[in-house]
């Protein structure tokens, strides 16, 4: 019988390609959450296609009305779908780092990317590089896609720095990171009371105690538009309290936050207000910081 936490199903698909209820995986997980997006979910599922070379596992947890999983009868290219009751983002995150606990052996690296990211046409080709490492948190490089203006913009982390993630400077995505599986055990889950950016949370939480290493190329692709773009403010108040737990005991450092929070607030207006009613002068900014058609 399939070892799981209490509430999870699985299609019978799955539970007999998993033989004695364990997936075994040495290198890669990818982690997919789904909510009635089949079209999103497409866009996932054939990026990973995409790269004919990636030894990895697809893990699809599907709180779908009609189950995701009844599409892809054709596709059985390790991938295994878990339909699993509606939660929140953060939550499902969790349920699927306890499912993958319980039920995966091996010690791979996980990557979520949920419906609509997508894998970088080229990461199965550096993949060898990361079976090689001998970190816990593996980053790199992302694109952001901006559909409205079809426009999209590389993040290059280089060189991150804790204050990168406070003020929001070419961040790490969780897209982007690849986390050892005994890490969730060593520093625990996404911490749920962040409804936007407990990925950020858990980035910073983890960076205090293992070292993160640098990987120079393109993981992913992921648009403008999903949840947290469409909840900027309450972003900006989370990160306003991470950056408080997180930061420097400082005078200083507290005052330059309250006024980056400020800042970012009036940003958000304005950028709602063009994007609304003048998305050919969004064009225009996001070509001159550098944007590409």
């Amino acid at each position: 019988m399939l070892n799981r936490p209490h509430g999870w199903s699985v299609n019978s698909r799955i539970a007999e390609g998993m033989g004695m209820g364990h997936i075994v995986e040495s290198d890669l997980l990818i982690v997919t959450l789904v909510n009635n997006d089949k079209d999103l979910f497409n866009i996932t599922r054939d990026s990973i296609l995409l790269n004919q070379s990636l030894t990895a596992t697809h893990l699809v947890f599907d709180s779908s009305i009609e189950p995701i999983s009844q599409f892809y009868a054709h596709d059985s290219l390790n991938i295994y779908f878990m339909h699993i009751p509606p939660l929140g983002i953060y939550e499902s995150m969790n349920y699927a780092i306890q499912w993958i606990q319980k039920s995966v052996t091996g010690n791979p690296y996980v990557l979520f990317l949920n419906s609509g990211d997508s894998l970088n046409g080229t990461f199965s080709q550096f993949q060898s590089e990361l079976n090689e490492s001998d970190g816990d948190f593996i980053y790199g490089k992302y694109n952001v896609i901006d559909p409205i203006t079809c426009l999209w913009v590389e993040i290059d982390p280089i060189h991150w720095k804790r204050w990168h993630q406070y003020f929001t400077y070419r961040p790490i995505s969780h897209q982007a990171i690849l986390v050892r599986k005994s890490s969730f055990e060593k520093f625990g889950k996404f911490n749920t009371n962040f409804k936007v950016a407990a990925d950020w949370d858990f980035i910073l939480r983890c960076s205090k105690g293992a070292p993160f290493k640098y990987y120079p190329y393109l993981i992913s692709n992921f648009q403008l538009g999903g949840f947290s773009s469409r909840n900027k403010k309450v972003a900006n108040k989370e990160l306003l309290k991470i950056r408080k737990i997180h930061g420097p005991k400082i005078f200083l450092f507290s005052l330059v936050s309250i006024f980056f929070y400020a800042w970012r607030n009036l940003r958000i207006l304005l950028l709602k207000n063009i994007r609304e009613n003048r998305p050919n002068l969004l064009k225009k900014v996001r070509k001159f910081k550098g944007w590409h058609p």
